[in-house]
């Protein structure tokens, strides 16, 4: 139980620093249109972030806010926010690869605990990819797998 909490207060820091990346970048961007797919991806991993804090509670555990991940988020926003498009993109994409590979090993290690949460973050962070993928290729639709989960959990 002790590694499924520890596991669990990680997620939630990479939340946190997701959350903070995103929400430098949409105010650093001047486009209006990745302004707003910043913005759904902030939604994201604020909602994420509040699951994960509930999580953690009914766990017996509750997260220590860092400074930490919410500085280091900032730091990679301010840089995310000002790169070219498909620089950040790329960025984000490698920040995603090792965030699902993460996620992953986490929802192998439930094994029925919490598993709806866990298999929820996984669709989460895949969702991401998927809009990374789909937003370097040139699709219009790109933001459609983060709206989808945010219409789903609301």
């Amino acid at each position: 139980m002790m590694a499924f909490r520890q596991s669990l207060r990680r997620a939630y820091d990479i939340e946190v620093f997701g959350e903070a990346v995103y929400t430098v970048a949409a105010s650093l961007t001047r486009r209006p249109d990745h302004r707003r797919k910043w913005e759904a991806l902030r939604q994201l991993e604020a909602q994420t972030r509040d699951q994960l804090r509930t999580a953690l509670v009914r766990a017996g555990d509750a997260p220590c806010d860092s400074v930490v991940p919410p500085w280091l988020g900032s730091a990679v926003g301010a840089f995310a926010g000002v790169l070219p498009w498909r620089a950040t993109l790329t960025l984000l994409g490698i920040i995603l690869r090792w965030s699902l590979r993460f996620f992953e090993k986490v929802e192998d290690e439930t094994c029925g605990k919490e598993g709806l949460l866990v298999h929820g973050l996984v669709a989460h962070e895949r969702a991401q990819w998927e809009f990374v993928r789909r937003e370097m290729a040139g699709d219009d639709q790109s933001i459609e797998p983060i709206l989808a989960l945010l219409e789903v959990r609301h």
